[in-house]
């Protein structure tokens, strides 16, 4: 393992990967995820937000998405719409809940998990109707570990 943030990526992606409500996950700017190609979604994305060397610690900004499914006759019901934007959230809150879980429980190779950030949400965003969750996550790694093998 080349170093931390290689580790961390590699933690997060493996978590994700496992969850049945993520069908392609990604590592990429909000602009360049192709969001018309309906077959990625339901998505995550993870992205490095920010390093922190005096207090060792690095932050990953982790995004599910998925499409709004709208239903072109007039709205029948006020309160749910005529589409699945709460399913979205619903299935967001699960995925990004079940990760934060799992994440909380490392301690493996100096690197442990610090905090994270209220999500936020995400609605009918990026043109094309998606939606979602957005959250940061923080981990210290132990300066005095050395995890590259290089």
């Amino acid at each position: 393992m080349r170093n931390a943030i290689f580790k961390i990526i590699d933690l997060i992606g493996g978590y994700l990967n496992e969850d049945e409500d993520v069908k392609s996950l990604f590592s990429l700017g909000a602009d360049e995820i192709d969001h018309l190609k309906n077959d990625v979604f339901p998505l995550a994305n993870i992205q490095l937000q920010s390093i922190d060397f005096q207090n060792s610690q690095i932050t990953f900004e982790i995004t599910h998405l998925d499409i709004r499914d709208e239903n072109k006759n007039g709205v029948e019901d006020n309160f749910t719409w005529n589409d699945n934007r709460w399913e979205n959230w619903s299935v967001s809150y699960s995925v990004l809940l079940n990760l934060l879980a799992k994440l909380k429980l490392i301690r493996i190779d100096g690197i442990e998990f610090v905090s994270s950030s209220d999500p936020t949400i995400i609605n009918k965003d990026f043109q094309t109707g998606l939606d979602g969750l957005v959250l940061s996550v923080t981990f210290w790694v132990n300066p005095s570990v050395k995890i590259c093998e290089c």
